[in-house]
């Protein structure tokens, strides 16, 4: 009776992830074509250059992939409890943001480039036209990071087909053009920046409609009544928060592989080459992983802000209600939890010396409040019932044996 609910948990499940996934795999496609196509050039140096390039784009993509994470949490929690006006405020607060880190690292383009090149030390060539596409491309930035809020305000409203469809749409458009401006208009490796500039604004426009027409279909009430300002300041200030702590995460991981491609700039231009494509395969399992992330942040925010309650309708949670009506727990079971029970009794007992005060305090406020008695965890750790194989004076202990015929509950032990 209860094998059947986690099949189809599982088939929801992976009915919401693959789309993610395959989203998220698109993210560093843009990279990988310009690699693609330049890669038909006469010279190594051009996929060299493409590839400090890519880097550094992979590497802001990735330190700002948090718009797209910490956006889906809040957004998923306001759906769940019915804030309709907070979901609309969150998609205005991220693309702010999103506006915001663009518009510096526009501003900051230079300084970037140069201290980029500071660290790596590449031939001149491959630093030439790495600097033309990084200064091309950089303007696409803006669009990338509110294409990133966008995406995540979709995840949150467990809407995954819109942005893989925006996906697919922004690598098709970045192929044709590459292709395009390369072969056709002879434009080398500024025409690959070129292509993915395009494509990007396209898939901007695209998520930007996508917006207003989803935000047309909400609900205009929340449950509670409690309108949602843009610039509250205590949801910037939690918004912010929860991105600058995904920040310094990702620091940590993207450093690596930056110093991965700066050393593999200083053996020469073709192991460059090589360890680009190589570097490539890394990146795609990367954001695939990042999207079976983004699913769980989706699922467990919107569940977060349900009442246990409505949690318990849920059809798994019924089939396992019914399953211990019928059956009782089993002797495994009642075991495992003994077993816990007790080994959270022995490491108190253990850290009795590190207890802090709201512990104590709970125990007095029970004590003169209901007359619970306040023994300290020696008493339960050493002369606890269960520790004796006996229940605890006046529990109910349910067993696994077969219900008699016409009953609906299994038989209990006092």
């Amino acid at each position: 009776m209860s094998s059947a609910a986690p099949v189809s948990t599982h088939r929801q499940v992976w009915t919401l992830a693959w789309p993610i996934i395959v989203a998220n795999v698109t993210v560093p496609l843009l990279g990988a074509v310009d690699t693609a196509v330049v890669g038909h050039l006469p010279e190594p140096y051009y996929i060299g250059a493409v590839a400090i390039g890519a880097m550094l784009f992979n590497y802001i993509y990735h330190l700002f992939n948090c718009l797209r994470m910490g956006t889906t949490g809040p957004t998923a929690q306001a759906r769940g409890a019915g804030e309709h006006a907070e979901v609309r405020a969150m998609i205005a607060r991220a693309l702010l943001l999103a506006g915001v880190i663009g518009g510096v690292i526009v501003a900051l383009q230079l300084p970037i480039v140069a201290f980029a090149f500071w660290l790596i030390n590449a031939s001149a060539e491959v630093e030439r036209y790495a600097r033309e596409y990084f200064l091309i491309r950089v303007w696409s930035m803006p669009a990338v990071l509110a294409t990133y809020a966008i995406f995540g305000w979709f995840y949150g409203l467990r809407n995954v087909k819109l942005p893989l469809a925006i996906q697919v749409f922004v690598n098709v458009v970045n192929i044709a053009l590459a292709v395009l401006f390369v072969f056709v208009f002879k434009w080398g490796v500024p025409g690959v920046a070129a292509a993915s500039l395009i494509a990007e604004y396209a898939g901007l426009l695209w998520g930007l409609y996508g917006v207003w027409r989803t935000l047309g279909e909400l609900p205009r009430e929340n449950t509670s009544g409690t309108p949602s300002k843009l610039l509250d300041p205590v949801q910037l200030q939690r918004m912010v928060a929860i991105n600058s702590d995904i920040v310094l995460r990702t620091i940590c991981v993207v450093s690596v592989l930056g110093f991965f491609m700066a050393k593999s700039a200083e053996l020469g231009d073709v192991q460059l080459a090589a360890n680009q494509v190589l570097h490539h395969f890394l990146i795609f399992t990367s954001f695939a992983l990042d999207g079976v992330a983004q699913l769980n942040v989706a699922s467990s925010g919107s569940l977060l802000s349900i009442p246990f309650g409505l949690l318990l309708s849920a059809p798994w949670a019924e089939a396992e209600l019914a399953r211990v009506r019928q059956f009782g727990f089993g002797e495994s079971e009642l075991e495992r939890q003994k077993k816990s029970l007790l080994a959270s009794y022995e490491r108190a007992f253990n850290e009795r010396d590190k207890s802090e005060s709201p512990g104590f305090a709970s125990e007095l406020v029970g004590l003169y409040l209901n007359g619970d008695p306040t023994p300290g965890i020696a008493a339960p750790a050493t002369t606890s019932p269960m520790q004796r194989g006996q229940p605890a004076p006046g529990a109910t202990v349910v067993t696994s044996k077969t219900p008699a015929p016409g009953s609906s509950t299994p038989e209990v032990s006092r």
